[in-house]
Protein backbone atom coordinates (compact mmCIF):
# COMPACT_ATOMS: atom_id res chain seq x y z
CA UNK A 1 0.00 0.00 0.00
CA UNK A 2 1.68 3.64 -0.59
CA UNK A 3 2.56 5.30 2.47
CA UNK A 4 0.49 8.84 0.66
CA UNK A 5 -2.41 6.52 -0.26
CA UNK A 6 -2.92 5.87 4.42
CA UNK A 7 -5.13 8.04 6.42
CA UNK A 8 -2.98 10.12 9.32
CA UNK A 9 -1.71 7.79 11.98
CA UNK A 10 -1.01 4.85 9.93
CA UNK A 11 1.69 3.57 7.39
CA UNK A 12 2.44 0.13 5.34
CA UNK A 13 2.83 -3.01 6.84
CA UNK A 14 3.33 -6.53 5.26
CA UNK A 15 1.40 -9.59 6.93
CA UNK A 16 3.05 -12.62 8.00
CA UNK A 17 1.15 -14.55 5.88
CA UNK A 18 2.86 -12.24 2.85
CA UNK A 19 -0.43 -10.08 1.75
CA UNK A 20 0.15 -6.44 3.00
CA UNK A 21 -1.87 -3.75 4.61
CA UNK A 22 -1.94 -0.68 7.22
CA UNK A 23 -0.95 -0.53 10.77
CA UNK A 24 -1.12 2.30 13.53
CA UNK A 25 2.56 4.33 13.05
CA UNK A 26 4.52 3.42 16.32
CA UNK A 27 4.54 6.11 19.33
CA UNK A 28 1.21 7.63 18.38
CA UNK A 29 -0.92 8.77 21.80
CA UNK A 30 -4.37 7.80 20.68
CA UNK A 31 -6.81 6.48 17.75
CA UNK A 32 -10.00 7.79 16.97
CA UNK A 33 -12.84 5.15 16.30
CA UNK A 34 -16.42 5.64 15.55
CA UNK A 35 -19.79 4.16 16.54
CA UNK A 36 -18.90 0.48 15.32
CA UNK A 37 -15.57 0.31 16.14
CA UNK A 38 -13.36 1.18 13.13
CA UNK A 39 -10.31 3.28 13.66
CA UNK A 40 -10.65 6.27 11.34
CA UNK A 41 -7.24 7.72 12.37
CA UNK A 42 -4.53 8.23 14.74
CA UNK A 43 -2.95 11.48 16.12
CA UNK A 44 0.70 12.16 17.93
CA UNK A 45 -1.37 13.86 20.83
CA UNK A 46 -4.56 13.35 22.70
CA UNK A 47 -5.90 17.14 21.81
CA UNK A 48 -5.29 16.70 18.38
CA UNK A 49 -7.72 13.32 18.25
CA UNK A 50 -10.44 15.31 20.50
CA UNK A 51 -10.36 18.15 17.87
CA UNK A 52 -10.91 14.82 14.95
CA UNK A 53 -13.54 13.16 17.32
CA UNK A 54 -17.20 13.60 15.71
CA UNK A 55 -19.73 12.94 17.74
CA UNK A 56 -20.41 9.78 18.93
CA UNK A 57 -17.21 8.68 18.49
CA UNK A 58 -14.52 6.99 21.17
CA UNK A 59 -10.62 8.29 21.46
CA UNK A 60 -8.56 5.37 22.72
CA UNK A 61 -5.30 6.07 24.18
CA UNK A 62 -2.35 3.79 22.81
CA UNK A 63 0.24 3.61 25.74
CA UNK A 64 1.19 5.58 28.65
CA UNK A 65 1.44 9.03 28.48
CA UNK A 66 4.14 10.60 30.68
CA UNK A 67 4.71 14.17 29.45
CA UNK A 68 1.36 15.14 28.24
CA UNK A 69 -0.47 18.71 27.29
CA UNK A 70 -3.35 19.97 29.57
CA UNK A 71 -6.34 19.14 27.67
CA UNK A 72 -9.67 21.45 26.82
CA UNK A 73 -12.15 19.87 25.32
CA UNK A 74 -14.41 22.76 23.60
CA UNK A 75 -18.22 22.85 23.98
CA UNK A 76 -20.43 21.13 21.94
CA UNK A 77 -18.35 17.92 22.07
CA UNK A 78 -19.79 14.40 22.70
CA UNK A 79 -17.48 11.61 22.69
CA UNK A 80 -15.94 8.75 25.05
CA UNK A 81 -12.40 9.16 26.35
CA UNK A 82 -11.29 5.40 27.17
CA UNK A 83 -7.71 5.41 28.76
CA UNK A 84 -7.63 1.60 28.04
CA UNK A 85 -6.02 1.11 31.55
CA UNK A 86 -3.38 3.60 30.99
CA UNK A 87 -1.80 6.83 32.45
CA UNK A 88 -2.23 10.60 31.35
CA UNK A 89 0.18 12.53 33.12
CA UNK A 90 0.40 16.34 32.09
CA UNK A 91 3.69 17.71 32.64
CA UNK A 92 3.49 20.82 30.14
CA UNK A 93 1.07 23.98 28.96
CA UNK A 94 -1.44 23.72 31.64
CA UNK A 95 -5.28 23.87 30.43
CA UNK A 96 -7.44 26.86 32.10
CA UNK A 97 -8.61 29.96 30.92
CA UNK A 98 -6.15 32.88 29.95
CA UNK A 99 -4.29 33.91 33.06
CA UNK A 100 -5.39 30.87 35.25
CA UNK A 101 -3.73 28.20 33.30
CA UNK A 102 -3.71 25.83 35.49
CA UNK A 103 -5.04 22.17 35.16
CA UNK A 104 -5.10 18.96 33.76
CA UNK A 105 -7.96 19.07 32.06
CA UNK A 106 -10.45 21.65 31.54
CA UNK A 107 -14.33 20.38 30.02
CA UNK A 108 -16.53 22.88 28.79
CA UNK A 109 -20.51 23.27 29.08
CA UNK A 110 -22.45 22.06 26.56
CA UNK A 111 -20.10 18.88 25.87
CA UNK A 112 -21.06 14.94 26.96
CA UNK A 113 -18.39 13.03 27.62
CA UNK A 114 -17.45 9.84 29.26
CA UNK A 115 -13.94 9.54 30.66
CA UNK A 116 -13.32 5.38 31.38
CA UNK A 117 -10.53 3.02 32.71
CA UNK A 118 -7.59 4.65 33.56
CA UNK A 119 -5.56 7.23 35.28
CA UNK A 120 -5.42 10.98 35.24
CA UNK A 121 -2.35 12.22 37.39
CA UNK A 122 -0.04 15.61 37.79
CA UNK A 123 3.68 16.34 36.99
CA UNK A 124 4.02 19.87 37.22
CA UNK A 125 4.00 22.39 40.06
CA UNK A 126 1.57 24.71 38.96
CA UNK A 127 -1.08 22.51 38.74
CA UNK A 128 -4.03 23.22 41.21
CA UNK A 129 -6.42 21.49 39.89
CA UNK A 130 -7.09 17.99 37.91
CA UNK A 131 -10.04 18.56 36.16
CA UNK A 132 -12.49 21.53 35.44
CA UNK A 133 -15.48 20.44 34.79
CA UNK A 134 -18.33 22.87 33.31
CA UNK A 135 -19.66 19.48 31.01
CA UNK A 136 -22.17 16.81 31.60
CA UNK A 137 -19.44 13.91 32.52
CA UNK A 138 -19.29 10.44 33.36
CA UNK A 139 -16.24 9.23 35.10
CA UNK A 140 -15.98 5.68 35.14
CA UNK A 141 -13.26 3.53 36.68
CA UNK A 142 -11.08 5.90 36.69
CA UNK A 143 -8.42 7.58 39.08
CA UNK A 144 -7.67 10.86 39.36
CA UNK A 145 -4.51 11.62 41.35
CA UNK A 146 -4.60 14.78 43.43
CA UNK A 147 -2.04 13.35 45.49
CA UNK A 148 0.29 13.88 42.36
CA UNK A 149 -0.14 17.63 42.73
CA UNK A 150 2.68 18.92 44.33
CA UNK A 151 1.37 23.05 44.50
CA UNK A 152 1.70 24.29 47.73
CA UNK A 153 -0.72 27.95 47.60
CA UNK A 154 -4.27 28.02 48.25
CA UNK A 155 -6.96 25.36 48.24
CA UNK A 156 -6.06 21.63 46.00
CA UNK A 157 -9.36 20.74 44.08
CA UNK A 158 -8.73 17.61 42.66
CA UNK A 159 -11.90 18.10 40.79
CA UNK A 160 -14.43 21.23 40.60
CA UNK A 161 -17.75 20.66 38.81
CA UNK A 162 -19.41 24.10 38.38
CA UNK A 163 -22.04 23.17 35.32
CA UNK A 164 -23.60 20.33 34.00
CA UNK A 165 -24.61 16.35 35.47
CA UNK A 166 -21.91 14.44 36.55
CA UNK A 167 -22.22 11.12 37.14
CA UNK A 168 -18.86 9.43 39.35
CA UNK A 169 -19.06 5.86 38.99
CA UNK A 170 -16.73 2.98 40.45
CA UNK A 171 -14.10 5.52 40.58
CA UNK A 172 -11.52 7.00 42.85
CA UNK A 173 -10.57 10.65 43.58
CA UNK A 174 -7.69 11.38 45.85
CA UNK A 175 -6.68 14.76 47.22
CA UNK A 176 -3.62 16.14 48.84
CA UNK A 177 -3.56 16.93 52.84
CA UNK A 178 -6.34 19.30 53.40
CA UNK A 179 -7.47 19.17 49.70
CA UNK A 180 -10.80 18.93 48.35
CA UNK A 181 -11.86 16.01 46.42
CA UNK A 182 -14.50 17.39 44.47
CA UNK A 183 -17.16 20.16 44.79
CA UNK A 184 -20.24 21.07 43.55
CA UNK A 185 -20.43 24.85 42.77
CA UNK A 186 -21.84 26.46 40.27
CA UNK A 187 -23.88 29.59 39.75
CA UNK A 188 -20.91 31.36 37.57
CA UNK A 189 -22.23 33.17 34.57
CA UNK A 190 -24.68 32.11 32.40
CA UNK A 191 -23.68 28.20 33.49
CA UNK A 192 -26.52 26.28 34.68
CA UNK A 193 -27.69 23.88 37.44
CA UNK A 194 -25.04 21.16 38.90
CA UNK A 195 -25.64 17.84 39.97
CA UNK A 196 -22.98 15.19 41.15
CA UNK A 197 -23.97 11.50 41.99
CA UNK A 198 -21.69 9.26 43.63
CA UNK A 199 -22.53 5.41 42.69
CA UNK A 200 -20.79 2.23 42.11
CA UNK A 201 -17.83 1.60 44.29
CA UNK A 202 -16.69 4.41 44.13
CA UNK A 203 -13.76 5.79 46.38
CA UNK A 204 -13.58 9.46 47.83
CA UNK A 205 -10.79 10.61 49.45
CA UNK A 206 -10.61 13.92 50.62
CA UNK A 207 -13.16 16.33 51.51
CA UNK A 208 -16.33 17.42 49.11
CA UNK A 209 -17.95 20.65 49.50
CA UNK A 210 -21.29 21.76 48.10
CA UNK A 211 -21.82 25.19 48.04
CA UNK A 212 -23.12 27.93 45.46
CA UNK A 213 -22.14 31.45 44.21
CA UNK A 214 -24.72 33.45 46.24
CA UNK A 215 -25.38 36.03 43.48
CA UNK A 216 -27.41 33.37 41.63
CA UNK A 217 -30.31 31.22 41.89
CA UNK A 218 -28.69 28.18 40.25
CA UNK A 219 -28.91 24.95 41.95
CA UNK A 220 -25.92 22.81 43.22
CA UNK A 221 -27.54 18.94 44.37
CA UNK A 222 -24.77 16.37 45.44
CA UNK A 223 -26.47 12.59 45.19
CA UNK A 224 -24.39 9.83 46.92
CA UNK A 225 -25.88 6.31 45.82
CA UNK A 226 -22.97 4.06 46.81
CA UNK A 227 -19.24 4.02 47.55
CA UNK A 228 -16.56 5.09 50.57
CA UNK A 229 -16.35 8.25 51.18
CA UNK A 230 -13.11 9.15 53.67
CA UNK A 231 -13.64 12.82 54.18
CA UNK A 232 -16.02 15.41 55.67
CA UNK A 233 -18.83 16.29 53.55
CA UNK A 234 -18.94 20.00 54.35
CA UNK A 235 -22.37 21.80 53.03
CA UNK A 236 -23.66 25.71 52.53
CA UNK A 237 -27.14 25.70 53.79
CA UNK A 238 -28.93 27.56 51.05
CA UNK A 239 -32.01 26.96 49.54
CA UNK A 240 -30.15 26.50 46.12
CA UNK A 241 -27.90 23.40 47.62
CA UNK A 242 -28.99 19.84 48.54
CA UNK A 243 -27.51 16.59 49.77
CA UNK A 244 -29.20 13.08 49.48
CA UNK A 245 -27.64 10.33 50.78
CA UNK A 246 -29.08 6.51 49.59
CA UNK A 247 -26.31 4.48 50.03
CA UNK A 248 -22.43 4.31 50.59
CA UNK A 249 -19.93 4.06 53.76
CA UNK A 250 -18.82 7.28 55.71
CA UNK A 251 -15.71 7.92 57.44
CA UNK A 252 -17.58 10.18 59.43
CA UNK A 253 -20.99 10.84 60.80
CA UNK A 254 -23.65 11.76 58.38
CA UNK A 255 -26.49 14.46 59.09
CA UNK A 256 -29.86 12.63 59.43
CA UNK A 257 -30.99 15.31 57.29
CA UNK A 258 -29.07 14.42 54.24
CA UNK A 259 -30.51 10.72 54.42
CA UNK A 260 -32.84 9.35 51.72
CA UNK A 261 -36.70 9.73 53.82
CA UNK A 262 -37.47 6.55 52.25
CA UNK A 263 -34.65 4.87 54.31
Amino acid sequence: VPGNCCAPGFEPTQNKDGTYGVKITANLAAEVLDAQGNTVGAYDTLTAAITAAQNGDTIKLLKDVPDGDGVIVPSGKNFTLDFANHTYTVTQNLAGSTGTESQCFQLLKDSTLTFKNGTIKANNGNVAMIIQNYSNLTLENMLLDGESITRNDGTIYTMSNNCGNVVIKDTTINTVSNGVAFDVYGGFGDYSDVTVTVTGSSEINGKIEVDRDSGTQNKNTLAINGGTINGALVFTDHDKTAITISGGNFSQSVNKKYLDPSL
